[in-house]
């Protein structure tokens, strides 16, 4: 039996799924869609085979990591396996589509067969993205009720490869909004987080300014998720957000600089930025560019071209937050 045909969850990724109740789901949301049917495939399928299928896991784990750590062996100064949850899960993902059933080891046999079963009948398994215990952004696998994650040793590398919980005791829960983010990414990536006064125009879609140590400035978020709740709320959660001063003068002094020759629109200073970036989330809402993928691709098109920009500008961890 192929994994392609048996887990087609690991080929399609539709960006929205809607719920009977008519709720969206978001790309990559950490949340079950028709809970009561989800909790009994999972404690059919599932939970009587958890040993089997975290040892499935693991020996996919096996596979991978001597390929990822030579593709990777540090990133943003850490080794291997730190702060590569996103890299490792998106392996085992692709991992997945390629398995050989014959291959397996009798354990890891069984783990298969039971996820393969679970999806037959109507299993959910989805990769997803979000906060894990208000200190990391995590990637996973939401498995029915369960959570798989299967990069748990990217931030303490001597825990286990893998770790599967009854998603209601994993404390792994969506990204509310932009506040939300920036308190995860200040934890986790020490980061110092400012509004996007800088670029007005394209504020609405990406409203932080994050400076990250060891990996530079740029702009957040380019996640399928942060876009789309973006949209979804009418571009609300950017302006609450965008709507504080940006805090530093010589920092957006600094940053204003290394965006010259970009052909983007820079504001002269904080207060302009503030109250043009503002403008820019209601003109976008009263035109209904939410509703608009071709706005999107532009303004997603501007944040790698302004990235690029600040990529080149080396600056000390040393601002205070203001976002």
């Amino acid at each position: 039996m192929n994994l392609r045909s048996a887990l087609p969850f690991m080929l399609e990724h539709p960006n929205l799924i809607k719920e009977q109740q008519s709720l969206i789901l978001l790309p990559n949301e950490p949340r079950v869609v028709e809970l009561e049917k989800q909790e009994k495939l999972t404690q059919r399928f599932l939970i009587p085979a958890l040993r089997d299928i975290e040892r499935f896991f693991l020996d996919i784990r096996a596979q991978l990591d001597s390929t990822l750590r030579n593709k990777q062996p540090n990133k943003s100064g850490k080794p291997y396996p730190l702060g590569q949850c996103l890299e490792i899960t998106q392996a085992v993902q692709r991992q997945l589509t390629l398995v050989d059933p014959s291959r397996l080891s009798e354990v890891s046999s069984r783990g298969y067969t039971a996820l393969v079963a679970f999806q037959r009948h109507g299993g959910s398994i989805r990769q997803v993205w979000g906060d894990l215990r208000g200190e990391y952004f995590q990637n996973a696998f939401l498995a029915g009720t369960l959570y798989i994650d299967a990069s748990n040793d990217t931030v303490v590398p001597t825990k286990p490869k893998v770790e599967i919980l009854p998603l209601a005791d994993a404390r792994f829960v969506p990204i509310s909004d932009y506040r939300h983010f920036s308190q995860i990414a200040t934890r986790y990536w020490r980061a110092h987080v400012y509004p996007n006064h800088l670029i007005p125009a394209l504020a609405p879609y990406f409203p932080l300014i994050s400076l990250i140590p060891n990996n530079g400035i740029q702009l957040h978020n380019n996640s399928n998720y942060m876009l789309m709740l973006t949209r979804r709320n009418s571009f609300r959660l950017s302006e609450e957000v965008l709507n504080v001063p940006f805090g530093n003068d010589d920092l957006f002094q600094l940053i204003k600089e290394s965006l010259h020759g970009s052909g983007l629109d820079v504001a002269k200073d904080g207060k302009q930025g503030h109250a043009i970036a503002i403008q820019y989330c209601r003109q976008y809402r009263a035109e209904d560019r939410q509703q608009s993928d071709e706005y999107c691709v532009a303004a997603i098109e501007g944040m790698h071209k302004a990235n690029k920009y600040m990529a080149q500008l080396t600056v000390q961890a040393k601002y205070q937050n203001a976002a």
